[in-house]
């Protein structure tokens, strides 16, 4: 069983780019929210929205959007706790309300993040526990057999160019010493 990766956009963007039609995901494999679905819309590409709606034969989406309504105590806790000066910009509000989504209405979420400042304000939120890097969830899906060995090396190899990390980590080589 996997677990429910709740994806930041920057992560959402790499698997778009790495989108393959040969994919047959289960329903709700992964999920997002609202405000990192809405990105697809400036997709230039149209990647993301394809892999947005991307669902098994009579099925619902592979990747299930959460929206977070208003007023929700999850609402409450983006507008007044996480972002109360920066109500009046979308900045980091994709970010903002998966913490929230994870913190107040799905407690088995983890969080994927590639951002810095917002995989350390989901760790103190949430706990270390409840957040991940992309490189976890990319092996839980290679693990899964949702993704091939291929598609995991090139979804490692984008995030380490994205994310600005020296490289792949350690605990995701093959023979790694640890």
């Amino acid at each position: 069983m996997m677990p429910m990766w709740l994806l930041d956009d920057g992560p959402l963007g790499w698997l778009a780019l790495a989108l393959d039609a040969s994919w047959d995901w289960p329903s709700s494999t992964l999920h997002v929210v609202g405000h990192v679905a809405s990105s697809a819309g400036r997709d230039r590409s149209g990647r993301r929205a394809k892999l947005l709606s991307m669902a098994p034969k009579g099925g619902a989406p592979s990747i299930q959007v959460h929206e977070i309504p208003v007023p929700s105590p999850a609402a409450d806790m983006v507008f007044s706790h996480l972002r109360p000066d920066s109500s009046d910009t979308d900045e980091d509000l994709g970010e903002h309300e998966s913490i929230a989504l994870c913190a107040l209405v799905e407690p088995q979420a983890i969080f994927v993040a590639a951002d810095k400042k917002a995989a350390f304000l989901a760790m103190a939120e949430l706990g270390g526990a409840r957040v991940a890097t992309p490189f976890d969830c990319w092996a839980s899906l290679k693990d899964n057999l949702l993704i091939s060995p291929a598609q995991f090396s090139t979804l490692c190899e984008r995030t380490v160019k994205e994310s600005g990390l020296p490289g792949l980590p350690r605990r995701f080589k093959p023979n790694a010493v640890t």
